[in-house]
């Protein structure tokens, strides 16, 4: 599953600049066995340099949601 959020603008340092971009917000859900192969190609795809790759940690995830998210996701 995953949420794309359009119309996010962005401020941010880089390389010594004070940088101004509109961007796109993408949550994508995965279980805990997943993330690090799912982070490590995101890198991969990514045009970015440094992409803003942040894993929460679904402790207090509904179980229905839990259980319905693990059964939909496979292998990556």
């Amino acid at each position: 599953c995953a949420n794309l959020i359009s119309g996010v603008r962005s401020r941010y340092w880089w390389q010594g600049e004070l940088c101004r971009d509109e961007e796109v917000v993408l949550f994508m859900e995965t279980t805990a066995e997943h993330v690090e192969a799912a982070a490590r190609r995101l890198r991969e795809l990514h045009s970015y340099d440094v992409p803003k790759i942040i894993v929460i940690d679904p402790a207090s995830c509904d179980p229905d949601y839990r259980a319905w998210l693990e059964s939909v996701t496979g292998p990556i």
